[in-house]
């Protein structure tokens, strides 16, 4: 009788152990599950800051360089042109950044 007891323990044992195997896996595919979703939503909000700069980025660039080409017409002094080359510059950086691959590049290394 005590023998019977003891089997129907082991068999109990044996199932709970795979239940909860099975209850494990589960909850280890739903945090890879969120964390998947938690870096993507990361990576959406950067895609959407780099773009937020770019549009104000692109804006002061048209401001500062009508601004500096009406101070070239103005004087004929070719020194007001001379800041428009690095804003280019920064310009275009931001706008790969924003709508280009440059993201892409950049989770590649």
């Amino acid at each position: 009788m005590g023998n019977n007891f003891s089997i129907n323990l082991e068999d109990e044992y044996r199932k709970n152990q795979n239940f909860i195997q099975n209850l494990n896996e589960v909850a280890m595919e739903r945090q890879i599950q969120l964390r998947n979703q938690i870096a993507e939503r990361q990576r959406a909000m950067e895609l959407a800051k780099s773009r937020d700069l770019c549009l104000w980025l692109t804006v002061f660039s048209v401001a500062a360089t009508a601004g500096l080409f009406t101070g070239f017409r103005r004087t004929k002094r070719t020194y007001f042109l001379f800041p428009l080359l690095p804003l280019t510059f920064i310009n275009l950086y931001y706008w790969d950044l924003a709508y280009g691959n440059k993201m892409h590049r950049l989770r590649c290394k």
